[in-house]
C-alpha cells in the first residue's frame, strides 16, 4: 500500500512542479491585456477581470456582469496621470519614498461604487496595496487619492503603471488585503489602466 501511495505521490509531484509556470503564464497574460488596451483601447477580459483603457464605455466592454452599477447606458472613468505622462513625486524629508497624486472622474457610475487605485513597477513583484478615492473638495464628480511610492523603487520609470479597481456596493477589496502578484488577486470585476508613466522625484523645497 506504501509503496502504491510513494509511486502516486511522485506522480503528482512530476505533474505540479512548483506552479511558477502556471503564474508566470498568468502574469504574462495579465501584461499582454494591459499592453494591448493602452496601445490599442478598448478592454481585455483576463481571468473574469475585465481590464480596459481609460475613457472607454461601458457599451464596449464585454464580460461585465448585468447586475454592475451603472447609471444610464454607458459608464466610464477618465485617469489622470494619463498613459506617458512625467509625473512629480514629492520627496518625504528623511524618508525614502516620495508622494504623488491619482485622480478619476467617474461618469454614469452608481453612486454606491467603489473605486481604488493601486500601483506597480513591471519588475517588482506585486501590485500595491489599493488605496480609496475621495472626493476632491466639493468636486463629488471627481476623485483622488494620494500615492507613497518607495524611491528606490523609481529606477526605470517608463514601467510604472497604475490600475483603478472598481467594486459595486456588495462587493469590494478583500479585508485586510495587502499586495498582490496579480489584479485578478484583487477580485476586481472591472479595472481601468494606465502605464508607462515616467516618474520623477522632486525635491521637498
Amino acid at each position: 500500500m506504501w509503496a502504491i501511495l510513494s509511486v502516486v505521490f511522485m506522480f503528482m509531484s512530476a505533474c505540479g512542479g512548483s506552479g511558477s509556470s502556471g503564474f508566470d503564464a498568468r502574469a504574462k497574460a495579465e501584461q499582454n491585456a494591459i499592453a494591448k488596451v493602452t496601445k490599442e483601447g478598448g478592454c481585455v477580459d483576463v481571468e473574469s477581470t475585465v481590464i480596459c483603457a481609460p475613457g472607454i464605455s461601458s457599451l464596449d466592454v464585454s464580460g461585465i456582469n448585468s447586475d454592475f452599477p451603472l447609471l444610464g447606458d454607458a459608464g466610464s472613468l477618465s485617469i489622470e496621470p494619463v498613459s506617458g505622462a512625467s509625473v512629480s513625486c514629492l520627496q518625504n524629508s528623511g524618508l525614502q519614498t516620495c508622494e504623488m497624486t491619482v485622480s478619476v472622474e467617474p461618469s454614469n457610475f452608481a453612486e454606491e461604487t467603489q473605486f481604488f487605485v493601486s500601483t506597480h513597477f513591471k519588475d517588482a513583484a506585486s501590485w500595491s496595496n489599493p488605496i480609496a478615492f475621495f472626493p476632491v473638495f466639493s468636486l463629488v464628480t471627481r476623485l483622488s487619492a494620494a500615492l507613497t511610492l518607495k524611491t528606490e523603487s523609481i529606477m526605470d520609470k517608463s514601467n510604472f503603471q497604475i490600475a483603478v479597481l472598481v467594486y459595486g456596493k456588495n462587493d469590494g477589496l478583500p479585508e485586510n488585503q495587502g499586495e498582490v502578484p496579480l489584479l485578478a488577486d484583487f477580485f476586481p470585476e472591472l479595472v481601468y489602466v494606465v502605464t508607462t508613466i515616467k516618474v520623477e522625484i522632486v525635491q521637498n523645497p
